[in-house]
Protein backbone atom coordinates (compact mmCIF):
# COMPACT_ATOMS: atom_id res chain seq x y z
CA UNK A 1 0.00 0.00 0.00
CA UNK A 2 1.47 3.34 -1.10
CA UNK A 3 1.41 6.13 1.48
CA UNK A 4 -0.73 9.12 0.56
CA UNK A 5 2.19 11.46 1.16
CA UNK A 6 3.97 9.97 -1.87
CA UNK A 7 0.91 9.85 -4.12
CA UNK A 8 -0.22 13.43 -3.55
CA UNK A 9 2.91 15.11 -4.96
CA UNK A 10 2.68 12.94 -8.08
CA UNK A 11 -0.94 13.91 -8.66
CA UNK A 12 -0.18 17.59 -8.13
CA UNK A 13 2.83 17.41 -10.44
CA UNK A 14 0.94 15.73 -13.29
CA UNK A 15 -2.13 17.91 -12.90
CA UNK A 16 -0.07 21.09 -12.83
CA UNK A 17 1.92 20.12 -15.91
CA UNK A 18 -1.21 19.39 -17.92
CA UNK A 19 -2.96 22.61 -16.91
CA UNK A 20 -0.05 25.05 -16.97
CA UNK A 21 -1.06 26.33 -20.36
CA UNK A 22 -4.60 27.33 -19.54
CA UNK A 23 -2.99 30.72 -20.18
CA UNK A 24 -1.15 31.20 -23.47
CA UNK A 25 2.52 31.80 -24.02
CA UNK A 26 3.52 35.22 -25.30
CA UNK A 27 6.54 37.47 -25.31
CA UNK A 28 7.01 40.51 -23.06
CA UNK A 29 8.29 42.51 -26.04
CA UNK A 30 5.09 41.99 -28.01
CA UNK A 31 5.98 44.71 -30.51
CA UNK A 32 9.06 42.63 -31.44
CA UNK A 33 6.92 39.52 -32.02
CA UNK A 34 4.15 41.01 -34.20
CA UNK A 35 3.06 37.84 -36.00
CA UNK A 36 2.72 35.98 -32.67
CA UNK A 37 0.72 38.92 -31.28
CA UNK A 38 -1.75 39.39 -34.15
CA UNK A 39 -2.06 37.68 -37.55
CA UNK A 40 -3.20 41.04 -38.95
CA UNK A 41 0.37 42.31 -38.40
CA UNK A 42 1.57 39.85 -41.07
CA UNK A 43 3.35 41.77 -43.83
CA UNK A 44 3.21 45.13 -42.04
CA UNK A 45 6.78 46.33 -42.54
CA UNK A 46 8.84 48.29 -45.04
CA UNK A 47 10.55 45.65 -47.17
CA UNK A 48 10.11 42.39 -49.03
CA UNK A 49 10.74 39.65 -46.47
CA UNK A 50 10.88 39.88 -42.68
CA UNK A 51 12.57 37.24 -40.54
CA UNK A 52 11.93 37.33 -36.79
CA UNK A 53 13.45 35.28 -33.99
CA UNK A 54 12.31 35.42 -30.34
CA UNK A 55 13.64 33.58 -27.31
CA UNK A 56 12.43 33.75 -23.69
CA UNK A 57 13.90 31.99 -20.65
CA UNK A 58 12.18 32.42 -17.29
CA UNK A 59 11.88 30.97 -13.79
CA UNK A 60 15.46 29.66 -13.68
CA UNK A 61 15.18 29.49 -9.87
CA UNK A 62 12.71 26.59 -10.35
CA UNK A 63 12.00 24.41 -13.38
CA UNK A 64 12.78 26.77 -16.28
CA UNK A 65 10.25 27.77 -18.93
CA UNK A 66 11.73 28.35 -22.38
CA UNK A 67 9.91 29.66 -25.44
CA UNK A 68 11.36 30.08 -28.93
CA UNK A 69 9.78 31.26 -32.16
CA UNK A 70 10.93 32.01 -35.68
CA UNK A 71 8.83 33.44 -38.49
CA UNK A 72 9.08 34.73 -42.04
CA UNK A 73 6.46 36.94 -43.70
CA UNK A 74 5.94 39.46 -46.47
CA UNK A 75 3.54 40.88 -49.03
CA UNK A 76 2.95 38.74 -52.11
CA UNK A 77 0.45 40.89 -54.05
CA UNK A 78 -0.12 44.62 -54.47
CA UNK A 79 -3.32 45.73 -56.18
CA UNK A 80 -3.87 48.78 -58.35
CA UNK A 81 -6.13 50.37 -55.75
CA UNK A 82 -3.31 50.34 -53.18
CA UNK A 83 -4.46 47.25 -51.26
CA UNK A 84 -1.94 44.50 -50.58
CA UNK A 85 -2.02 40.88 -49.42
CA UNK A 86 0.58 39.17 -47.24
CA UNK A 87 1.43 35.71 -45.94
CA UNK A 88 3.80 34.19 -43.45
CA UNK A 89 4.80 31.04 -41.63
CA UNK A 90 5.96 30.63 -38.06
CA UNK A 91 7.29 27.92 -35.79
CA UNK A 92 6.98 28.16 -32.02
CA UNK A 93 8.41 25.77 -29.45
CA UNK A 94 7.72 25.96 -25.73
CA UNK A 95 9.05 23.76 -22.94
CA UNK A 96 8.15 24.05 -19.27
CA UNK A 97 8.06 22.26 -15.95
CA UNK A 98 9.74 19.21 -14.47
CA UNK A 99 7.87 16.88 -16.85
CA UNK A 100 9.15 18.63 -20.01
CA UNK A 101 5.71 19.80 -21.03
CA UNK A 102 6.38 20.77 -24.68
CA UNK A 103 4.30 22.53 -27.31
CA UNK A 104 5.39 22.73 -30.94
CA UNK A 105 3.27 24.99 -33.12
CA UNK A 106 3.42 25.33 -36.90
CA UNK A 107 1.27 28.20 -38.17
CA UNK A 108 0.32 29.78 -41.48
CA UNK A 109 -0.73 33.44 -41.44
CA UNK A 110 -2.46 35.44 -44.17
CA UNK A 111 -3.63 39.05 -44.16
CA UNK A 112 -5.27 41.56 -46.45
CA UNK A 113 -4.66 45.30 -46.05
CA UNK A 114 -7.29 47.72 -47.35
CA UNK A 115 -6.07 51.20 -48.27
CA UNK A 116 -8.05 53.98 -46.59
CA UNK A 117 -6.35 56.78 -48.53
CA UNK A 118 -4.54 57.28 -51.81
CA UNK A 119 -1.22 58.04 -50.12
CA UNK A 120 -0.24 54.52 -49.04
CA UNK A 121 -0.08 55.48 -45.36
CA UNK A 122 -3.49 54.58 -43.94
CA UNK A 123 -4.74 50.98 -43.85
CA UNK A 124 -7.22 48.60 -42.26
CA UNK A 125 -6.00 44.99 -42.13
CA UNK A 126 -7.66 41.63 -41.52
CA UNK A 127 -5.57 38.57 -40.69
CA UNK A 128 -6.15 34.85 -40.17
CA UNK A 129 -3.97 32.16 -38.62
CA UNK A 130 -4.29 28.39 -38.91
CA UNK A 131 -1.94 26.43 -36.66
CA UNK A 132 -1.25 22.79 -35.86
CA UNK A 133 -0.13 22.28 -32.26
CA UNK A 134 1.63 19.17 -31.01
CA UNK A 135 1.88 18.73 -27.24
CA UNK A 136 3.93 16.17 -25.39
CA UNK A 137 4.89 15.35 -21.81
CA UNK A 138 7.54 13.09 -20.29
CA UNK A 139 5.84 10.82 -17.77
CA UNK A 140 9.10 8.94 -17.11
CA UNK A 141 10.17 11.85 -14.91
CA UNK A 142 7.33 11.15 -12.47
CA UNK A 143 8.93 9.92 -9.23
CA UNK A 144 7.06 7.18 -7.33
CA UNK A 145 7.73 3.80 -5.74
CA UNK A 146 5.39 1.93 -8.10
CA UNK A 147 4.32 2.65 -11.70
CA UNK A 148 1.56 5.24 -11.72
CA UNK A 149 -1.49 4.03 -13.70
CA UNK A 150 -2.15 7.60 -14.81
CA UNK A 151 1.32 7.87 -16.34
CA UNK A 152 1.22 4.60 -18.26
CA UNK A 153 -2.40 4.73 -19.47
CA UNK A 154 -2.43 8.24 -20.99
CA UNK A 155 -0.93 9.31 -24.31
CA UNK A 156 2.26 11.30 -23.92
CA UNK A 157 1.57 13.42 -27.04
CA UNK A 158 -1.32 14.61 -29.20
CA UNK A 159 -2.07 17.13 -31.98
CA UNK A 160 -4.86 19.63 -32.50
CA UNK A 161 -5.83 22.50 -34.84
CA UNK A 162 -5.81 26.03 -33.43
CA UNK A 163 -7.37 29.03 -35.23
CA UNK A 164 -7.08 32.78 -34.69
CA UNK A 165 -8.34 35.93 -36.41
CA UNK A 166 -7.25 39.53 -35.99
CA UNK A 167 -7.74 43.05 -37.24
CA UNK A 168 -5.50 46.11 -37.26
CA UNK A 169 -5.56 49.79 -38.15
CA UNK A 170 -2.60 52.04 -38.70
CA UNK A 171 -1.88 55.57 -39.89
CA UNK A 172 1.49 57.13 -40.77
CA UNK A 173 1.17 60.90 -41.33
CA UNK A 174 4.98 61.31 -41.57
CA UNK A 175 8.25 59.36 -41.30
CA UNK A 176 8.48 60.32 -37.63
CA UNK A 177 4.87 59.75 -36.58
CA UNK A 178 2.65 56.68 -36.68
CA UNK A 179 -0.14 55.08 -34.68
CA UNK A 180 -1.59 51.56 -34.73
CA UNK A 181 -4.27 49.52 -32.98
CA UNK A 182 -5.06 45.83 -33.18
CA UNK A 183 -7.48 43.21 -31.85
CA UNK A 184 -7.09 39.43 -31.90
CA UNK A 185 -9.33 36.49 -31.09
CA UNK A 186 -7.22 33.41 -30.40
CA UNK A 187 -8.55 29.81 -30.20
CA UNK A 188 -11.95 30.74 -31.61
CA UNK A 189 -12.46 27.05 -32.50
CA UNK A 190 -11.90 26.18 -28.78
CA UNK A 191 -9.79 23.04 -29.34
CA UNK A 192 -9.63 20.19 -26.86
CA UNK A 193 -6.17 20.21 -25.27
CA UNK A 194 -6.60 17.21 -22.96
CA UNK A 195 -4.14 14.32 -22.93
CA UNK A 196 -7.12 12.17 -21.91
CA UNK A 197 -8.86 11.47 -25.21
CA UNK A 198 -12.14 10.57 -23.52
CA UNK A 199 -12.30 13.86 -21.58
CA UNK A 200 -12.52 17.48 -22.63
CA UNK A 201 -10.22 20.31 -21.60
CA UNK A 202 -11.24 23.21 -23.81
CA UNK A 203 -8.61 25.81 -24.61
CA UNK A 204 -10.52 28.99 -23.84
CA UNK A 205 -10.72 31.89 -26.27
CA UNK A 206 -8.24 34.68 -25.67
CA UNK A 207 -9.19 38.25 -26.50
CA UNK A 208 -6.27 40.58 -27.07
CA UNK A 209 -6.05 44.34 -27.72
CA UNK A 210 -2.84 46.07 -28.80
CA UNK A 211 -1.85 49.64 -29.54
CA UNK A 212 1.15 51.88 -29.98
CA UNK A 213 2.53 54.97 -31.58
CA UNK A 214 5.68 56.96 -32.29
CA UNK A 215 6.18 60.71 -32.13
CA UNK A 216 9.27 62.96 -31.92
CA UNK A 217 10.23 65.07 -28.90
CA UNK A 218 13.39 66.52 -30.52
CA UNK A 219 15.37 66.21 -33.74
CA UNK A 220 17.11 63.04 -32.54
CA UNK A 221 14.70 61.57 -30.00
CA UNK A 222 11.33 59.83 -30.28
CA UNK A 223 8.94 58.28 -27.78
CA UNK A 224 7.24 54.95 -28.59
CA UNK A 225 4.49 54.07 -26.07
CA UNK A 226 2.70 50.72 -26.47
CA UNK A 227 0.09 48.69 -24.59
CA UNK A 228 -1.49 45.25 -24.70
CA UNK A 229 -4.50 43.86 -22.83
CA UNK A 230 -5.45 40.16 -22.73
CA UNK A 231 -8.46 38.29 -21.36
CA UNK A 232 -8.59 34.49 -21.28
CA UNK A 233 -11.22 32.93 -19.05
CA UNK A 234 -10.73 34.35 -15.53
CA UNK A 235 -7.22 35.59 -16.38
CA UNK A 236 -6.56 39.23 -17.26
CA UNK A 237 -3.33 40.92 -18.18
CA UNK A 238 -2.30 44.48 -18.96
CA UNK A 239 1.13 45.56 -20.22
CA UNK A 240 1.93 49.23 -20.65
CA UNK A 241 5.08 51.27 -21.16
CA UNK A 242 7.31 52.56 -23.89
CA UNK A 243 10.69 53.14 -25.48
CA UNK A 244 12.79 56.29 -25.63
CA UNK A 245 14.58 56.24 -28.99
CA UNK A 246 17.79 58.11 -29.84
CA UNK A 247 18.74 58.36 -33.51
CA UNK A 248 22.48 58.16 -34.05
CA UNK A 249 22.08 58.47 -37.81
CA UNK A 250 18.95 58.86 -39.93
CA UNK A 251 18.70 58.88 -43.73
CA UNK A 252 15.36 57.16 -44.34
CA UNK A 253 13.05 54.87 -42.35
CA UNK A 254 14.96 51.84 -43.66
CA UNK A 255 18.40 53.44 -43.34
CA UNK A 256 18.73 54.37 -39.72
CA UNK A 257 20.96 53.69 -36.74
CA UNK A 258 19.26 54.10 -33.37
CA UNK A 259 19.38 52.92 -29.76
CA UNK A 260 16.39 52.46 -27.45
CA UNK A 261 15.80 52.15 -23.74
CA UNK A 262 12.40 51.29 -22.31
CA UNK A 263 10.33 50.09 -19.40
CA UNK A 264 6.92 48.39 -19.19
CA UNK A 265 4.75 47.16 -16.35
CA UNK A 266 2.74 43.94 -16.42
CA UNK A 267 0.02 44.31 -13.80
CA UNK A 268 0.58 42.36 -10.57
CA UNK A 269 3.43 40.43 -12.15
CA UNK A 270 6.58 42.14 -13.41
CA UNK A 271 8.51 45.23 -14.43
CA UNK A 272 9.97 44.78 -17.91
CA UNK A 273 13.20 46.59 -18.77
CA UNK A 274 14.44 46.62 -22.35
CA UNK A 275 17.17 47.90 -24.65
CA UNK A 276 17.23 47.76 -28.43
CA UNK A 277 19.61 48.56 -31.28
CA UNK A 278 18.61 49.26 -34.90
CA UNK A 279 21.05 49.28 -37.78
CA UNK A 280 19.37 49.76 -41.15
CA UNK A 281 17.36 46.54 -41.60
CA UNK A 282 18.71 44.76 -38.51
CA UNK A 283 16.93 45.10 -35.14
CA UNK A 284 18.11 43.45 -31.92
CA UNK A 285 16.32 43.75 -28.57
CA UNK A 286 17.07 42.45 -25.08
CA UNK A 287 14.68 42.61 -22.14
CA UNK A 288 14.41 41.30 -18.60
CA UNK A 289 11.32 40.71 -16.47
CA UNK A 290 11.78 41.67 -12.82
CA UNK A 291 9.20 39.72 -10.84
CA UNK A 292 6.95 41.82 -8.57
CA UNK A 293 4.20 39.27 -7.84
CA UNK A 294 3.65 37.16 -4.74
CA UNK A 295 6.32 34.78 -6.10
CA UNK A 296 8.98 37.36 -5.21
CA UNK A 297 9.81 35.52 -1.96
CA UNK A 298 10.79 32.47 -3.99
CA UNK A 299 12.21 34.21 -7.05
CA UNK A 300 14.04 37.07 -5.29
CA UNK A 301 12.81 39.30 -8.10
CA UNK A 302 14.17 37.05 -10.83
CA UNK A 303 11.87 36.68 -13.78
CA UNK A 304 12.93 36.03 -17.36
CA UNK A 305 15.34 37.18 -20.02
CA UNK A 306 14.14 37.70 -23.58
CA UNK A 307 16.03 38.18 -26.84
CA UNK A 308 14.45 39.45 -30.07
CA UNK A 309 15.96 39.65 -33.55
CA UNK A 310 14.42 41.07 -36.74
CA UNK A 311 15.98 41.21 -40.20
CA UNK A 312 14.26 42.72 -43.23
CA UNK A 313 15.27 41.89 -46.78
CA UNK A 314 14.44 44.84 -49.02
CA UNK A 315 14.03 44.79 -52.82
CA UNK A 316 15.99 41.60 -53.31
CA UNK A 317 13.37 38.92 -53.80
CA UNK A 318 10.49 40.87 -55.39
CA UNK A 319 8.89 38.77 -58.12
CA UNK A 320 7.53 41.63 -60.20
CA UNK A 321 8.07 45.27 -61.08
CA UNK A 322 4.86 46.15 -59.21
CA UNK A 323 6.22 44.62 -56.00
CA UNK A 324 9.56 46.40 -56.39
CA UNK A 325 7.81 49.73 -56.89
CA UNK A 326 5.43 49.40 -53.97
CA UNK A 327 4.40 52.74 -52.52
CA UNK A 328 2.76 51.83 -49.20
CA UNK A 329 4.30 52.50 -45.78
CA UNK A 330 4.12 50.47 -42.57
CA UNK A 331 4.88 51.05 -38.87
CA UNK A 332 8.35 50.11 -37.67
CA UNK A 333 7.66 47.47 -35.01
Amino acid sequence: MRPLKFIAPVIVCVYSSINLFAQDWHFSQFHSSPVVTNPAFTGLFNGDLRIIGNYKDQWEFAAPYRTFSISADGAFAILKNGDFASAGIQLLADRSGDLDFTTLQTALDVSYSKALSGYGNHFLTLGFQAAVNRRSINYTDVVSFDPEPYAISVDDNFTYMDLAVGGAWYFIPSDEIYAFMGATLFHFNEPNQSFLQDESDVLEKRYSLQGGMQFPISDNMNILPSVMYNIQGPHKEFIGGGYLKYKINHVTVTKETAIYGGIWYRNKDAIITSVRFDYNNYFVGLSYDINTSTLTNASNGRGGIELNFIYILDKKFSASKRMKNRSYQCPKF
